[in-house]
């Protein structure tokens, strides 16, 4: 049996701890992902969910639709954050991470305003919502997981790791639009 000094167990990190580090990062990208690709398909969306007419006015209500989310973000965190300190960071890290990923999969299969009328910008802004309040528990649950299992002397660096993780998903989610965009025709990409 070997013993590690105290000096050597702060800086050197166990498998578990790059596990971690790993699935923090990768939450925080995804759930700006998620973001990001709805913020960039803006103009598809505002023509899908919103009846034709004033496109001007739609594309207002679509970006009104994406600040919706960062209302809930704070709530999301206080009750996340919260549920973390009493359940544990891992189970509600899954919870936030499954719930965005939810409502996301939910804005991809919504029908459209010509298809469910008002329907269709309801149900977007409460699959929002739910974005949203999960996106902030994660972005509070995600690098607090990562630091309390992080080596003592690395906390800063891989603290700073994970919230780099937040702005990778802008350079992905705008390469996917613009290859998707210049790969299929306008009628398909829209669609």
């Amino acid at each position: 049996m070997s013993i590690t000094a105290p000096t050597e167990q702060r800086t050197t990190s166990t498998k578990m701890q790059r596990k971690v580090l790993l699935g923090g990062s990768i939450g925080q990208f995804v759930e700006f992902y998620d973001f990001t690709l709805y913020g960039l398909s803006a103009v598809i969306l505002s023509e899908y969910f919103f009846p034709d007419g004033d496109r001007i006015t739609g594309l207002l209500v679509i970006f009104a639709t994406f600040g919706v989310a960062f209302v809930m973000r704070p709530l999301g965190g206080l009750f996340f954050g919260a549920l973390g300190d009493k359940v544990g960071r891992r189970q509600t890290l899954t919870i936030t991470i499954f719930l965005v990923g939810a409502c996301t999969a939910l804005i991809g299969i919504l029908p459209g305003f010509d298809t469910i009328g008002w329907f269709a910008p309801i149900l977007l802004i409460l699959a929002r919502l739910g974005q949203g309040f999960s996106a902030g528990g994660e972005s509070v649950g995600g690098p607090s997981f990562v630091y309390e299992h992080a080596p003592i002397a690395k906390r800063g660096l891989w603290i700073n790791i994970t919230l780099a993780a937040t702005a990778l998903p802008s350079v992905f989610a705008g390469g996917l639009i613009l290859l998707l965009s210049t790969m299929m025709s306008d009628a398909a990409f829209e669609s």
